[in-house]
C-alpha cells in the first residue's frame, strides 16, 4: 500500500505543482490566492501534467534499476528498505553509497527536465515531452544558479523534514513560488 501511495504522489506532483504556480501567478497579477488554486492542475491541462508525472515516475524507476544493476545493491534497498548495516561488510556499505551517488548524479538531469514542466504545460500549453525538453533547456542555460539553488534547497528540505515533516508546510509553497518566479524570469525576460 505504501508503494501505491508513493507512485500516486509522484504522478500527482506536477498536478499540484501546477496548482501552486497558478496561485503564484494570481498573486503576481494582484489577484487573491484561493484554496482552489492548489487543485487547478486537475482542471487545467491535467492530461499533460499527469503525463509529466508518468514520465517522471518511469525515469525514477529506470535510474533505480540501473543503479542497482551497476552496483549490485538490491532494488528494495534503493527504494528505501533499510539494509542491515550492523552486519554489512565495508564493501556492501560502499556499494550502497555508490548506488546512491549514481542515483543523485542521474537525478540532476531528471530534475532539470521536471522542474519547469508544470508551468510550461499550463501557461505555455506545451505537451508533456515539449514541456520536459523546454524545462531541461531552461535549466541548462542557467545551470550554475540551478545547481546552487538545488544544494540550498536540499539543505532546507533536510531541515523541513526534521520536525515530523512539518517544515514542508512552509517550504512547499516557497518552492512553488520560486518555481513560478524563476520560470517567469527564464522564459519571459
Amino acid at each position: 500500500m505504501r508503494a501505491f501511495g508513493n507512485i500516486l504522489g509522484i504522478l500527482l506532483t506536477p498536478v499540484f505543482t501546477a496548482g501552486v504556480v497558478i496561485g503564484a501567478k494570481a498573486l503576481d497579477e494582484g489577484r487573491k490566492l484561493e484554496i482552489a488554486h492548489l487543485f487547478a492542475g486537475f482542471t487545467n491541462r491535467f492530461g499533460a501534467l499527469i503525463a509529466v508525472g508518468a514520465i517522471y515516475l518511469a525515469l525514477l524507476l529506470a535510474i533505480v534499476v540501473v543503479s542497482a544493476r551497476v552496483t549490485g545493491v538490491s532494488v528494495s534497498v534503493m527504494l528505501g528498505a533499510s539494509p542491515d548495516l550492523a552486519s554489512a561488510t565495508i564493501g556492501e556499505i560502499i556499494s550502497i553509497l555508490l548506488a546512491w551517488l549514481i542515483v543523485l548524479g542521474l537525478m540532476v538531469p531528471v530534475f532539470m527536465a521536471v522542474w519547469f514542466a508544470p508551468p510550461l504545460a499550463v501557461f505555455n500549453e506545451l505537451g508533456a515531452f515539449d514541456a520536459l525538453k523546454a524545462s531541461f533547456l531552461g535549466c541548462l542555460k542557467n545551470i550554475v544558479p540551478f545547481l546552487i539553488y538545488g544544494l540550498i534547497l536540499l539543505g532546507f528540505a533536510v531541515l523541513a523534514s526534521i520536525p515530523l515533516c512539518l517544515g514542508w508546510l512552509v517550504l512547499a509553497p516557497v518552492i512553488g513560488a520560486s518555481i513560478y518566479t524563476s520560470y517567469r524570469d527564464i522564459y519571459f525576460t
